[in-house]
């Protein structure tokens, strides 16, 4: 019996280790090359429509990379990153999850401010954005004149493409940081709030290309996200909330440049 007990236990230590292993290798995959391509970067590139075009040729197959790896892993490993049947029942706590997004990420504002004074540039505290590789916070296209759509394009077609690049980027933030990132964890031995804390920092790191404030911000977004992901343990709701979050931030600065400067 004894034997048998020595037995389970390595094979649950080797799993253990196999899953946090996973996780360097999958993690170091999708952020380092974000945060090198965004050492000084300008942060208001990310409103550019090229810029916009490339997070989603780039966000697409990372979703689909990691949907598939998830899947094929098997032990319900798809479920437990959240990924699980979309439903109707899940516009509600969207809707409020935006709602929490918007208090939290303007009260990270004006803390900021407050502790660090000045005013933040775009993006700033107002970007949860889809990390260094595609983030959306708000900031105006390059070549456009304040007040004119970004490129000379008619706004519905722009805002047809933010849809697009928000949906797609909150997707694989959604699934990469919280559902992925906590649950990986959880199965390499990790506590809740051990992996919590983790997948928090992660995300808040991405987006220090846009500078302390954006730090600030992507911790307090994460914070709301992941808190969400831990009630619910689905994304589908997330992703909606994040991108409407980011969405509206982008249009915003489209109608009315000056507004959030």
């Amino acid at each position: 019996m004894s034997d048998m007990n020595n037995i389970s236990h390595d094979t649950s230590n080797n799993t253990a280790t196999k899953h946090f292993v996973e996780f360097m290798i999958v993690a170091g995959t999708f952020m380092l090359p974000s945060l090198f391509m965004a050492a000084g970067a300008d942060p208001e590139a990310v409103m550019r429509l090229e810029y916009q075009l490339l997070s989603v040729l780039v966000g697409i197959p990372q979703i689909a990379f990691l949907w598939l790896f998830l899947q094929r892993s098997g032990g319900g490993r798809l479920a437990a990153a959240g990924w699980v049947p979309v439903s109707s029942s899940m516009l509600k706590p969207a809707l409020r999850t935006a709602v929490v997004l918007f208090v939290v990420m303007g009260a990270a504002a004006l803390l900021s401010m407050q502790l660090l004074g000045g005013i933040p540039g775009a993006p700033g505290p107002g970007s949860v954005g889809p990390g260094a590789a595609g983030s959306t916070g708000a900031g105006a296209a390059a070549g456009a004149p304040a007040g004119a759509p970004a490129g000379g394009l008619p706004i519905p077609l722009i805002a047809l493409l933010l849809f697009v690049s928000t949906m797609v980027n909150s997707y694989r933030e959604e699934l990469l940081y919280r559902g992925y990132a906590v649950s990986t964890l959880r199965a390499a031995g990790a506590g809740r709030a051990t992996a919590a804390s983790v997948a928090i920092v992660l995300f808040a790191v991405v987006h220090l290309y846009q500078g302390v404030y954006g730090l600030i911000g992507a911790a307090a977004g994460g914070i709301v996200l992941t808190v969400s992901f831990l009630r619910r343990g689905e994304i589908h709701s997330l992703a909606w909330a994040h991108a409407a979050y980011n969405f509206i931030l982008l249009m915003t600065r489209v109608v009315a440049p000056g507004f959030l400067q």
